[in-house]
C-alpha cells in the first residue's frame, strides 16, 4: 500500500509545514493557561478568559482566533466555546492520560 500526501500546491504545502512551529507553540500557551479548561463548563468571552488564566486580553484573543482556525475553538461573536478537539487540552481526572501541554513539559 502506497501512503501519499493529499494534493495541494506546493507553496501552499510549503506554508503549511513552516507554520508547524507556530501551531505547536499556540497550543502549549492554551495549554499552560487552562483554556479549554476554563471553557468546559460552557463558552466565555475572550475577556473572561484573559481575567480566569491570567493572560493579556488581546494577546489571547489572536492565538484563539488563530486555533478557531485550525478547530480547536470556535468563536461566535463575542463568546469562545472549545470544540471536542480542543476539550483534548483541558485538564481531567487524576488517572487519565495527561493533555498535550503536561506531555511537552514533562522533566
Amino acid at each position: 500500500m502506497t501512503v501519499t500526501a493529499p494534493e495541494v500546491p506546493a507553496p501552499v504545502r510549503m506554508q503549511q509545514l513552516l507554520s508547524g512551529f507556530e501551531v505547536s507553540q499556540a497550543l502549549y500557551v492554551v495549554a499552560e493557561l487552562g483554556v479549554a479548561t476554563a471553557l468546559l463548563d460552557g463558552p466565555r468571552t475572550v475577556k473572561e478568559l484573559a481575567l480566569a488564566t491570567g493572560a493579556d486580553a488581546d494577546a489571547l484573543g489572536r492565538i484563539i482566533r488563530f486555533l478557531a482556525s485550525l478547530g480547536v475553538f470556535q468563536t461566535n461573536g463575542e463568546t469562545v466555546p472549545v470544540t471536542d478537539l480542543g476539550r483534548t487540552l483541558a485538564d481531567g481526572p487524576p488517572g487519565l492520560r495527561p493533555r498535550p501541554g503536561q506531555v511537552l513539559d514533562a522533566d
